[in-house]
């Protein structure tokens, strides 16, 4: 009986520790992606050139309009994609930003950051106004282009979402872009920085999951646009 009830204690133990060993798994995993962040975001500060190289295109990737700290994304890296193509002025602007249907809001909004900047607006300037998400954002960017873009290409936005971007870029346009980095939101050690971060970890992961049933979904013969209406 002694040996019965010290057995059902040992199974306790075994069944309490299989689900601690899991969530340590996963809070140890969850750590080591968001430290990864911050050395990607790094790396891509150590390795940013001053002055790119001259591109054909430049892509300004927005934040979500009308989020605050999102609205101030979008502006800081407006305000570098202009400060790009002031020194290449035959190069094509694509902003791609969530203000659909308000495309002549972004053009507004670029006028009036040239302004106050001092800077040049680009001749030719295109919108993207449908993307909901940096998966998007590259897809539709693709799609507006209405082909493979060729010649050097720009990547804009800020060091701690420049990795994902660039990744994403690789796997629709088959080229790792170069990049132009802009101001990231919040000071180096401060609550919007570090969330911001947090958040960023946690889309590697779900962009991780949309790529993989994006893959999953092409060899299930789904086509592009039912795909795209089932992967934001």
């Amino acid at each position: 009986m002694i040996l019965q009830r010290g057995g059902h204690r040992e199974r306790g133990r075994a069944a309490f520790s299989r689900p601690l060993r899991v969530a340590l798994a996963a809070a140890a995993i969850g750590a080591l992606s968001f430290f990864a962040t911050f050395a990607a975001a790094a790396a891509h500060r150590a390795l940013a050139a001053a002055s790119p190289e001259p591109a054909e295109l430049i892509v300004v990737l927005g934040g979500e309009f009308g989020n605050n700290p999102c609205r101030v994304d979008t502006d800081y890296r407006m305000i570098r994609g202009l400060e790009i193509s002031a020194r290449m002025p035959d190069a094509t602007v694509v902003v791609s930003e969530t203000v659909a249907p308000f495309p002549d809001l972004v053009r507004a909004n670029t006028a009036v950051l040239a302004h106050l900047n001092g800077l040049p607006q680009p001749d030719k300037l295109l919108v993207e106004p449908r993307a909901v998400s940096t998966f998007e954002n590259v897809r539709f960017t693709v799609d507006l282009l209405g082909e493979r873009p060729e010649g050097r290409v720009i990547l804009v936005t800020d060091p701690v979402h420049m990795l994902r971007a660039r990744a994403l870029w690789r796997y629709f346009v088959g080229d790792w872009p170069d990049y132009a980095l802009a101001r990231a939101r919040g000071k180096p050690i401060s609550r919007a920085r570090l969330t911001y971060h947090l958040r960023e970890a946690a889309a590697w992961w779900l962009n991780l999951g949309k790529v993989a049933a994006w893959e999953a979904l092409a060899l299930a013969g789904v086509d592009n646009a039912t795909r795209g209406g089932m992967i934001r």
